[in-house]
């Protein structure tokens, strides 16, 4: 628990400043895939980030990934912006075994998707994204969407959120969830057998 305390604190004290500017980014957006395989969670994701002040703004944003004793760190992290407008960029900065720095540079008035790509290897029956600290941007999100794949070789012992929509596929099943105006309740647990 005091591992997952600190992640928080940093993108909470870090999403509230906004380089040298009053302004800050807005996290607005996301957009989720994951895979849960043998030994292996994957996350597939679009983010969101909208600049609505008159100035351009580069921020440091923390971004936790849980390891621990069922998890080992992540794996082949990749970010970028999709379909990047002139000055949008982003660069991951530094990381460490809970997660990564990446700093994001918006010009005023602009919206930009960052596409977040890793893999983590499992060592016990669970896997973990956490969800919460999308709370400490201040308001809920204007829309949200996960998708879990589970191979036809894993079993969950419950969906990680309420009410799934739940799809068979040739390598498995899918669930789905999408909320609109959503402030998480909860973190992304998968357990599974």
């Amino acid at each position: 628990m005091r591992y997952l305390l600190i992640p928080i604190f940093l993108l909470i004290s870090i999403s509230i400043m906004a380089g040298n500017s009053n302004y800050r980014v807005d996290f607005t957006q996301e957009d989720l895939s994951f895979t849960l395989s043998e030994g292996l969670f994957k996350l597939d994701g679009d983010y969101m980030f909208s600049n609505y002040s008159p100035e351009d703004i580069t921020q440091n944003i923390y971004f936790p990934i849980p390891a621990d004793e069922k998890s080992l760190p992540a794996d082949h992290i990749t970010m970028e912006v999709i379909k990047p407008l002139a000055g949008q960029k982003v660069k991951i900065t530094s990381v460490n075994p809970q997660g990564f720095w990446f700093e994001l540079t918006l010009p005023a008035q602009t919206i930009a998707v960052c596409k977040i790509k890793y893999e983590q290897k499992l060592l016990g029956k669970s896997a973990k994204y956490i969800l919460l600290t999308a709370n400490s941007w201040g308001k809920p999100l204007e829309y949200a969407k996960y998708t879990l794949n589970v191979s036809n070789k894993m079993n969950l012992v419950k969906p990680p959120l309420d009410n799934p929509v739940i799809t068979k596929r040739l390598f498995g099943k899918q669930y789905k969830w999408e909320y609109t105006n959503y402030s998480p309740d909860k973190d992304f647990i998968v357990e599974f057998k």
